[in-house]
């Protein structure tokens, strides 16, 4: 079931564009950061974020490989602004009777 369901979800991300194609782990990096980009993202009551990809054990490492302060930054900038953009958007929502 593990092997149709990852498989399913590798034709789903082809045809999305959901794949990475990064040669180098520093591609790999600035590809990752701009889906973080083009993601809605949503907070818990902690205002922890509420994110979810599936990467391979290659992916892992290549990303592994680059984690350096300067990346974390860029990461948590990006996240600072999909928490900007939730709040705003919970802001605008209308709680039922």
């Amino acid at each position: 079931m593990e092997t149709n369901l990852l498989g399913t979800l590798r034709k789903a991300s082809e045809r999305t564009g959901g794949v990475f194609r990064g040669e180098t782990a520093q591609d790999i990096a600035e590809e990752f950061l701009g889906r973080l980009e083009l993601m809605d993202v949503e907070f818990d009551d902690d205002g922890r974020p509420s994110v979810v990809m599936v990467l391979s054990p290659q992916m892992i490492e290549h990303l592994s490989e680059i984690d350096t302060p300067e990346l974390r930054q860029r990461a948590d900038e990006v996240l600072e602004k999909k928490r900007r953009e939730w709040l705003s958007r919970e802001s605008r929502r209308r709680l039922a009777n």
